[in-house]
C-alpha cells in the first residue's frame, strides 16, 4: 500500500454514501469493509492452537504454523494470508515493509461477517517494522478500530472515534511500538448506541497457550475516554 497523504491533503477512505460535507451522521457504521494490510513479520500462529483454518469459521486462522488467513475472510486465497509457512522452512522478516499509510482517515468501516470473524477499521497482520503508519484516524467503525495480529509494526499519532468495539486490539505476538494514541467512545443516546467495550484489548494468542513470541508492545502517551454504559 502506498497511501501517503499529507497534513494539508489527507487521504479519506469512506462509505460511498458519504458526501464528505458533514451531513453523513457518525452513527453510520459498518458501511464497507476497511483497510487490511498483511506482511511477513513474526506471529505465534500454530495449527494446534489456532487452526486448522476453516473458511468462514470464527477464530480458525492458521493455515500452517506461522501462516494464517486474516480474520474476516472466508476464503483460501493466498492474498488473504499473513506471516510465512514455517513448515516449509520459510523465515519471518521482522523488517518487512508493507508500504505507507500516513495522514489517512478511515470512516464508517467495519463488517461483522460472523461472530469472531470481523473486518476492522484498520487490520494489520504480521506487518513489519519497515512499514510506515502514522497520523491515522478511525471514525465510526462497526468493529475494532485498529486490530493487530502479530508483527513488529510501529504506529504513531492514531485516533479512534465512536467505534462499536475495542479502540485498540492486539493479539498473536505483536511486539511493535505505539505512541500518541487517542480514543473516544460515543456518549450520546440518539442515533448511535453507546458502546462499552475496551480501550485496549491485549491478548497473547487465541489458544491461550503462551505461544511465543508473546505479545509485548511498548505503548506511550495514550489517552482513552469511555462512556457511562456498563453492560
Amino acid at each position: 500500500l502506498n497511501a501517503a497523504g499529507t497534513e494539508s491533503c489527507p487521504i479519506v477512505f469512506t462509505a460511498y454514501a458519504d458526501a464528505m460535507d458533514g451531513t453523513y451522521p457518525v452513527y453510520n457504521v459498518g458501511k464497507w469493509g476497511g483497510i487490511v494490510i498483511l506482511g511477513r513479520a513474526s506471529n505465534n500462529l500454530t495449527l494446534a492452537a489456532n487452526g486448522p483454518y476453516v473458511p468462514g469459521g470464527a477464530g480458525k486462522l492458521a493455515v500452517a504454523n506461522g501462516l494464517g488467513t486474516i480474520e474476516g475472510f472466508a476464503t483460501s486465497n493466498t492474498q488473504d494470508q499473513y506471516g510465512v509457512n514455517l513448515e516449509l522452512g520459510e523465515s519471518f522478516d521482522d523488517n518487512d515493509n508493507s508500504g505507507v499509510l500516513r495522514y489517512a482517515s478511515i470512516r464508517h468501516a467495519g463488517a461483522n461477517l460472523v461472530v469472531g470473524a470481523e473486518i476492522n477499521g484498520l487490520t494489520l497482520g504480521s506487518v513489519g517494522r519497515g512499514t510506515t503508519i502514522d497520523h491515522i484516524e478511525i471514525v465510526s467503525c462497526a468493529d475494532d478500530n485498529i486490530e493487530i495480529f502479530g508483527g513488529t509494526v510501529d504506529l504513531k499519532y492514531c485516533t479512534t472515534l465512536f467505534g462499536n468495539d475495542d479502540m485498540f486490539d492486539y493479539d498473536l505476538g505483536w511486539t511493535g511500538r505505539a505512541q500518541f494514541l487517542f480514543g473516544m467512545k460515543a456518549d450520546f443516546a440518539s442515533g448511535i448506541s453507546p458502546d462499552n467495550d475496551n480501550g485496549f484489548e491485549c491478548d497473547g494468542d487465541d489458544g491461550k497457550t503462551y505461544a511465543t513470541p508473546i505479545s509485548a508492545p511498548k505503548i506511550y502517551n495514550a489517552t482513552v475516554m469511555g462512556n457511562a454504559k456498563t453492560a
